[in-house]
């Protein structure tokens, strides 16, 4: 699990097809932005190697002890995949000492007769690159790198956020997103042990979801804490 100094009784774990994954240390430099909210976040993140599995589905569990203190109305949890925006929830008073399980986006299909409306679950899995030397491919090099760089890392972002306000159910442009481009020329990932991204399963029909909006307390660039986890293959972590 991944403990972060400043929330020592907050807890964030990869599950990876119903187990918890390996953690691996990461010696490399966090990378924040710059001026004080950069240096802020440099203090709140935390960063781990997890091994990837081609096809193997994972959800990202947040635990919290009965010591923890949570001094606003509740947490906001942002889940970020591949650089992309994914799921958010909110981690609320009485769900201490309770799990939140994030097992994929969730997206809200208006009905087209006036209806409620329904909902359904893509779940988080990782799936093997597909890497060639075809020069066909050298045409979209560029953007292939620009991709790329983005692909490889899950991040679980943490913020105090206001009391929650009731609102209409609506699709969130992130949500139609169904997974990053998973076909790169050899050359766009020179130099990176990167193996896998992250896709998504068919979707599956869940129960209507309340939904809500909260004010992130301290704004956007100063969260209360950064999980992130660099998945690679096996064979790519031995190798880097």
């Amino acid at each position: 699990m991944v403990v972060l100094d400043k929330l020592p009784n907050l807890d964030v774990t990869i599950q990876l097809n119903g187990a918890e994954v390996q953690e691996y240390n990461d010696d490399e430099e966090v990378e924040v932005g710059s001026g004080p909210a950069g240096k802020y976040q440099a203090l709140r993140t935390v960063s781990r190697y997890i091994e990837a599995i081609d096809g193997g589905e994972f959800s990202i569990k947040c635990s919290a002890s009965p010591q923890f203190k949570m001094d606003a109305p509740n947490l906001r949890i942002d889940v970020l995949v591949d650089g992309n925006p994914s799921h958010s929830i909110l981690f609320r008073p009485g769900q201490i000492e309770q799990h939140r399980i994030i097992e994929g986006p969730t997206t809200f299909h208006p009905s087209s007769k006036n209806g409620p409306g329904r909902w359904t679950l893509r779940k988080f899995r990782f799936s093997k690159l597909d890497i060639s030397n075809e020069e066909s491919r050298l045409s979209s090099l560029n953007k292939d790198k620009a991709e790329a760089e983005k692909i490889g890392t899950i991040e679980v972002r943490i913020w105090r956020a206001s009391a929650e306000t009731p609102v209409a159910p609506r699709p969130h442009p992130h949500q139609q997103k169904t997974s990053s481009n998973n076909k790169f020329h050899e050359k766009a990932l020179k130099g990176q042990a990167k193996s896998h991204n992250v896709s998504y399963s068919t979707e599956i029909p869940i129960p209507t979801t309340k939904e809500v909006q909260v004010t992130k307390i301290d704004g956007n660039d100063y969260p209360v804490a950064i999980y992130k986890f660099k998945y690679r293959s096996k064979g790519a972590m031995q190798n880097s």
